[in-house]
């Protein structure tokens, strides 16, 4: 998903492993998983009880099962944690990864009288290259002298996970564990006996590859990251040609309708995108979205950043009418899905405040771009590409609003911020830097016009060459201040 205006930020492509079709897999309990292949799952320190629905674990046990193929999985499960206990209570619940980087949540209930914090967490649990543990926390609800008893849920499908307590949504984290899955478990950390009511999953087998069909995989993985490049470079005719021969391979090897084939076909309409084409473009933004919803579900993550990448080529097709109802859509999806201060709702506010100002409405779009920052800057923080996005984009309102002071304020913060991330020579720098020459050249600060034109044109030099179109722009824009300087000099 990326925007169309000021900097724009390009997040980077999830592929997926392979993956069946889903809507040929039972659903089975795990109990039942459990009495069919016992060769691949465990039972630690004592007797596991199984009842109607539920699960019931003694004091310091586990129960889980590894895979004998990679799976892809989806999980449900609730919890019954007391409302008021004698014990410390915990609960864990881990997602083994094929990759590395396994995900684990973990529910914690204090005794009265320990006060400690009570809640739960999110974590990753990876090794470094040195074999050492690392943990990365993701997310955490705590309180202290409080109870969280009560029932909790928490699900985990296609890499988006979500734990609310009964029906209020507490936590949910949406980038997908590095699949595919190879295991979960259940683990009682606590003194006291656990409880969980339900414990479900799905198993979706992958397809087995030979070698040759791992090495086309491999190939078309190539291929992206060169079409990538060769777009950076303004090279787009062979940006396309690497990126429909990584789609092609994608499709002979798995299917026409597999994730990977989607995340191929959004880089492709990036392509088409960036070189004008927008009629491919939004035909590929289509297939891509297609697939993304038939697969995934209309309320996935994915499948909105899908939607908001069509609604930015009916934008700038000027279809303004049709653009206006997928980003409305996509802002509705991202607020029941994730909530009103997640960054992909941010990422919403901010496109739709891009058609606000593509209709003229810069009032509006002011409003929602201003919103869109502080989520971004809460949650993301300051440094992040899309608070230094949202802010540019924000610097560029302002200035179109004829704010020129809230406009240079906002657009020096926003290149020391993109210095920071990026370096010097960098194209988003670029781009601040000749929207800072546009500026000044309004405010009749001649010098300072020149020196961030100067600037720009020796990034874009290095990084595109003399020809491209970008250098060419800022070679027009250094004569036009030449000329204006010369008109204001007394005669």
């Amino acid at each position: 998903m990326f925007r169309g205006e000021g900097i724009g930020v390009l997040v980077a492509m999830s592929l997926v492993a392979p993956t069946a079709n889903t809507a040929e897999s039972p659903t089975l309990s795990f109990k039942d998983h459990f009495e069919r292949d016992t060769r691949s799952n465990y039972v630690t320190a004592g007797e596991v009880t199984w009842a109607p629905g539920s699960l019931v674990l003694p004091p310091n046990a586990a129960v889980g099962t590894r895979f004998a193929g990679a799976l892809r999985v989806a999980v449900r499960t609730r919890v019954e944690i007391p409302e008021s206990s004698t014990v410390d209570q915990a609960v864990t619940h881990r997602f083994y990864s094929a990759r590395g980087g396994d995900l684990a949540v973990t529910f914690i209930s204090r005794a009265r009288d320990s006060g400690g914090a009570s809640g739960f967490l999110v974590q990753r649990l990876s090794r470094d290259s040195a074999g050492q543990d690392v943990v990365e926390e993701l997310g955490r609800f705590a309180t202290k002298g409080e109870s969280i008893g009560g029932e909790w849920r928490l699900e985990f499908r296609r890499g988006l996970l979500e734990v609310a307590r009964g029906e209020r949504e507490a936590f949910v984290y949406d980038q997908a564990l590095a699949e595919p899955i190879v295991g979960v478990a259940v683990m009682n950390r606590g003194t006291g006996v656990l409880e969980c009511r339900q414990f479900d999953f799905e198993a979706f087998p992958e397809p087995i590859l030979d070698d040759e069909a791992k090495e086309r995989l491999r190939q078309a993985d190539d291929l992206l990251v060169t079409a990538r490049q060769e777009a950076n470079r303004g090279d787009s005719t062979s940006a396309i040609a690497d990126a429909q021969r990584a789609i092609w391979l994608r499709s002979r090897t798995l299917s026409e309708d597999h994730l990977t084939v989607a995340d191929g076909l959004v880089e492709l309409g990036r392509i088409f995108y960036v070189r004008g084409d927008l009629g491919r473009a939004l035909d590929a933004g289509r297939q891509a979205l297609k697939v993304r919803q038939a697969t995934l579900g209309e309320h996935h993550p994915e499948a909105t950043a899908g939607l908001i990448d069509v609604a930015l080529y009916h934008k700038t097709l000027r279809q303004f009418d049709t653009a206006g109802r997928l980003y409305e859509r996509a802002l509705e999806q991202c607020r029941e899905v994730l909530g009103e201060r997640h960054q992909r709702t941010a990422v919403c506010l901010d496109n739709l405040a891009g058609l606000h100002v593509s209709l003229g409405r810069l009032a509006e779009a002011r409003g929602l771009r201003e919103q869109a920052l502080a989520i971004f800057q809460t949650t993301l923080g300051p440094y992040h590409p899309e608070s230094i996005s949202c802010l540019h984009n924000l610097a560029s309102l302002r200035h179109a609003q004829g704010k020129r002071d809230d406009a240079l304020a906002l657009y020096r913060e926003a290149l020391a911020g993109g210095r920071r991330l990026h370096g010097e020579h960098n194209a988003e720098v670029a781009t601040m830097l000749e929207n800072l020459s546009q500026l000044q050249l309004e405010r009749g600060d001649w010098r300072a016009s020149r020196r961030f034109a100067q600037e720009c044109m020796s990034v874009r030099t290095s990084l595109f060459g003399k020809e491209h179109p970008a250098t060419r722009r800022i070679e027009s824009l250094l004569a036009k201040i030449d000329r204006e300087e010369g008109r204001s000099e007394p005669n």
